[in-house]
């Protein structure tokens, strides 16, 4: 058990590093360089042989995590996600594939479900705390000239932002330019400097002015947010799902 608990930390520390790393590169470059994740990967499979080979390793909850990888890299090949998002869901898989026997944190699903769910709630509050933020500028939001339902689209996952301000931005996409563009998704894959070029050539041309209004969508850091989850699922495990099945089944798990 002494040696099962150690090899668990092990792998933790080894994902921590490794989220820790992709993560800044996230939130500075919204690129992460493949190198950051190969040698986790290749540790992390040494590890799942290893364990195999002496019995304790419990297939089972690859199944979950494996059909999870396959919905991932549809929705990058449909420029929903990036690359680097399928990749931290391989190593998540890779190095910890089944929940960790650590005393202080219970854990009974795959981890990656549990990250998912927690970086789930990290999107629904930045959801919440964008709503707020769009009540005290809904007048923007109403003069869109679009149905109710694409109004309320773009008061959940978009924010009124100055011409000027937004040209001084990064990571910021354009949903809603009067006159010239209005939509209710992006492609990760686009290019924000892109965007601030065409939108100043605009301003240069008459068409804008730098104090118009515009509504902007943020690029979210996927694996910024992972990497907050995982602290969090270090810390206590499985407990806020433990909790809200309990809650629903009416049982203590």
């Amino acid at each position: 058990m002494r040696r099962v608990l150690v090899l668990d930390i092990v792998r933790l520390g080894l994902l921590l590093v490794t989220f820790a790393a992709a993560g800044v590169y996230d939130w500075f470059k919204r690129e992460i360089p493949i190198k950051t994740w190969i040698p986790a990967i290749l540790l992390g499979v040494i590890f799942d042989i290893v364990e195999a080979i002496s019995g304790t390793f419990n297939a089972v909850y690859l199944v979950p995590p494996l059909i999870i990888i396959a919905a991932v890299s549809y929705m990058c090949m449909k420029g929903m996600i990036g690359g680097a998002d399928v990749l931290a869901a391989i190593t998540v898989t890779a190095i910890l594939p089944e929940p960790p026997r650590l005393w202080w944190a219970p854990s009974i699903f795959p981890p990656l479900i549990t990250l998912i769910a927690y970086y789930g709630l990290f999107t629904l509050l930045l959801v919440v705390l964008n709503l707020l933020r769009n009540v005290t500028r809904i007048t923007v939001i109403k003069s869109v000239p679009a149905p109710l339902y694409q109004k309320l689209i773009l008061a959940i996952y978009s924010r009124p932002m100055s011409v000027s301000k937004f040209l001084r931005t990064k990571f910021y996409y354009p949903a809603y330019i009067p006159g010239n563009l209005l939509r209710l998704h992006f492609n990760v894959e686009e290019d924000d400097s892109a965007w601030r070029a065409k939108i100043r050539e605009l301003v240069v041309r008459g068409v804008l002015r730098e104090d118009s209004e515009i509504l902007v969508t943020w690029g979210i850091p996927t694996v910024s947010l992972l990497a907050v989850a995982l602290v969090l699922y270090i810390a206590i495990g499985d407990w806020i799902l433990l909790k809200v099945f309990e809650f629903v089944l009416r049982t203590r798990l």
